[in-house]
This record gives structure tokens, sequence and C-alpha cells, in this order.
């Protein structure tokens, strides 16, 4: 019941009561008005019935400097054409036709018309063209389109799953009994699947940490390739070469390294937003809720939230579009795409291996068998028939592992960096990456 049919029902109320009373004052008095308001409504009721009852919408006054119909006809045509286009654009741009008025002109213009906001203006259109048959040009389609979501923008192209990893240094912030807290954050742009670690500084070894630990160990269990890794301009990812662990140990995998354009962080969009949703969705209330004496303490926790992060929280993205991030890495119709895309896509100092077609991979996870919430990932290699498995990708209990000498002569063999890597240059952390992660040489 809408407030006018209200206002209604308690006059025709006053009226029905007075009459069963027999006594005005009585009726007045229980319906809490006063008895020259009983008359006043006795009065219209008389004359017009029950439509008199009702509430006269105020009509709005004739000003004498109201703009001209034509010219407002030409405003509102003009407003159609451009719906996009705000107050203050069409008052510069109607200059150039000759037609002089202010930006609070156009709006009051607007506002008699229902056409006050850019929704409403593109509703409008869609009305003329449903109605009366009026032809939309380009603008005006990719506007109803972009607004309905049909063709969404996209901020960052990505083709499939590890096409670009975006990775991001945060600061949680600082405790007593820990000192200054880093994240480690890396999220996919295609599937917004994240990974983050915490750390008690931010070097680059560090950096490097994270990949080494859990973002490439994963995506070789799926089969799935990086290609490239976006990060911003800070020391603990950009540096010289073999000197820097970090781009020493990307130059390894054959990722390639984009960066962002100095003052611009919005470039990194998909990973500082995957910051902001840690930041009040698990941050903000697991200090509300419990006291941290110890990092791993938090970073069980911060697990137990990227499990449900990943595998159990639907996301609303125009990417994703109300799917889980584990449900889009595990579609079998990316896959095309990457193989399609597989050399053309590679960096220059990467080796796209053909020897991956001899073996299939059988990747899945134990929900039982949980470390810190995460699913431990197992990955199985059986040969083909009638094929031999390829050496490179023994099982880690039969490979023999090398020694840092003989780890140092087969990077030469296998012409890296030209620089020379002697037995005491060569990073501790990228040597022990070669005995962590499966299938690297």
């Amino acid at each position: 019941m809408t407030p006018q049919e209200m206002l209604l029902k308690h006059k025709m109320s006053l009226l029905q009561l007075a009459e069963q009373l027999h006594n005005i004052r009585l009726a007045c008095k229980m319906m809490g008005v006063s008895r020259q308001h009983y008359y006043d409504i006795k009065e219209r009721f008389e004359q017009a019935g029950v439509s008199g009852l009702k509430e006269k919408e105020r009509s709005l006054p004739d000003m004498p400097n109201k703009t001209q119909e034509a010219l407002e006809q030409l405003i509102l045509d003009y407003s159609l054409k451009h719906p996009t286009y705000g107050k203050d654009r069409v008052a510069i741009q109607l200059r150039f036709q000759g037609i002089v008025i202010s930006a609070s002109g156009i709006e009051k213009i607007w506002r008699r018309q229902g056409l006050e906001n850019r929704f409403k203006r593109l509703l409008k259109l869609e009305e003329l063209h449903r109605e009366a048959g009026m032809v939309l040009s380009d603008e005006q389609i990719q506007a109803i389109m972009e607004h309905v979501h049909k063709i969404p923008t996209e901020h960052v192209f990505s083709r499939y799953p590890g096409y670009l990893l975006c990775q991001d240094t945060f600061e949680v912030g600082h405790i007593k009994s820990i000192g200054k807290i880093y994240m480690q954050a890396v999220v996919d742009t295609y599937g917004s699947f994240g990974f983050a670690k915490l750390y008690t500084s931010k070097l680059p070894t560090t950096a490097a940490d994270l990949l080494i630990d859990k973002v490439i160990p994963f995506y070789m269990a799926f089969n799935i390739p990086i290609r490239r890794m976006l990060t911003d301009n800070g020391g603990e990812f950009c540096g010289r070469g073999i000197k820097h662990d970090y781009e020493f140990m990307l130059d390894i995998f054959g990722i390639e390294h984009k960066r962002i354009r100095v003052g611009m962080p919005q470039t990194n969009g998909f990973v500082e937003r995957f910051n902001r949703t840690l930041l009040e969705e698990f941050f903000c209330v697991a200090f509300r809720k419990k006291w941290y004496v110890s990092l791993e303490e938090l970073q069980q926790d911060l697990d137990t939230y990227l499990w449900h992060y990943n595998f159990q929280r639907p996301h609303s993205g125009y990417r994703l579009n109300g799917k889980r991030p584990i449900d889009v890495l595990l579609d079998t119709t990316n896959y095309p795409k990457r193989l399609t895309y597989d050399k053309i896509d590679s960096p220059a100092n990467a080796e796209v291996s053909t020897e991956l077609e001899a073996c299939t991979h059988n990747v899945r996870y134990k929900s039982s068998d949980l470390a810190g919430g995460l699913a431990v990932f197992e990955r199985g290699v059986e040969a083909r028939s009638g094929q031999g498995c390829p050496a490179k990708y023994v099982s880690q209990a039969e490979r023999r592992q090398p020694t840092r000498a003989q780890f140092c002569l087969s990077f030469r063999q296998n012409k890296r960096p030209r620089e020379k890597i002697a037995k005491n240059r060569t990073p501790l952390l990228v040597y022990e990456l070669y005995k962590i992660v499966e299938g690297v040489w």
C-alpha cells in the first residue's frame, strides 16, 4: 500500500467513525485530528466524492527564464546522441554549436525529463529503439552493451591459466613479539587463483621463496607453464641478472619478467585487489579474534583462509562470473588455448619441451590430508604404452642429486646467461630449488 492510499484510508475511516458514533468531537479525539480538519474532509467528500480526498500534486511554476522548448529539445537530442557525456562536457560541446547554457541548466532539463543520470539516458535510448524504431549509432550501442556487462572491459589481457601472474609485497603490520610482517602475494590474472606467504623482511630471497615453495610446484603439478610475471619496480623484484635471486630464478624457469610503470600501481591491480581482500576478510577479522605470538601461527590461519578463497569462495568478477578459482583452473576448455599459444607466447629464453607428450600426468589432491588448510597435491607420472618416460621426469627418490659443482657445470653447458658462475657465487636458493622442484632440468 502506497502512502497516498494509506492517507486516503485514514480520511475515510474518520468519516465512517463520526457517522457511527454520531459524535464528531469524540471521533476527532480518537483519530487524533482537529474538528476543522474533519469539516474540510467532509466538504471535499461531498463535492467530489472519494477522488476529492486524494492529494493533489503541486504544479510546477512557469518561470519567466525557463529554457525555450525548441532549445530544450535540441539539448535532449544531443544528450541522447552522446549518453555517456556529463553535464559539463555537454555544455562545452554545445558552445561550439552556438548554444550558450550552463551545466546547472542542463542538469535541470535532465531532471525535468527524468534523464539525470547515465542509466536513465540509456534506458530512454532502449525505449526509443524498441517503440519508435530509432537507429542507434555505434557509440550508443557500445555504451548500452558496456552498461549491461555484455562486453566487459578487460583491464588485463590473459588468455589462459599461467599466461600472466602478478606478484606484490604487502606490509601487513607490526606485532610486538614478531616485528614487522610482510606478505608476498601472487595471483593468476586468468582465474584469480591466489598464493600468499608471510615473512619478516622483504628481500629478493623472500620474493623467490614464495614461487619456489608454493606457486611453481602447484602449476607444475597441473602441467601448466608459467609464461609471465608482472611486478612493480621494488628492490625485491628488480636487479642485475644473476646477482639478483629473484631475477635469476625467473631466468632459470624461462619466465618473462614484466614491470609496471613507475608511479602507476593500478597497472598491477589484480594483486592489489587480492591484497585488499585478504586485509578485509582475513587480517582485520583475525587480529580482532586472536592474539598471535608467532609468524607460523598466523601463516597457518592464512593458509586456511586461502583454501576457502581458492576452493570454496565464488568470485563475482567479470572473468569468473560466480565460479571458484579452482573451477577455472581445472576447466579443460582452457587447454586448447594454451597449446595453441604455447609457441608464439614463449619468451625467447624459454625452451618449450616436447617430451611432455610422452607422459601422462595424473594430478589429484587429498581432501583428508590437509597441511594448514591447503590440499596436498600429488603428481604421478606414468609412461604411455610402448613409450618410455624421459629420465628428467623420474621421481625425486629415484633421481641422483647432483653436487653444487655439478649444478654449476650443467648450468654453463645449457648456455643460460653468459656470465661465469663460480662455485661460491651460485645462489644457494637456486641450488636448493633444483633439489625441491621436479622436472626443472
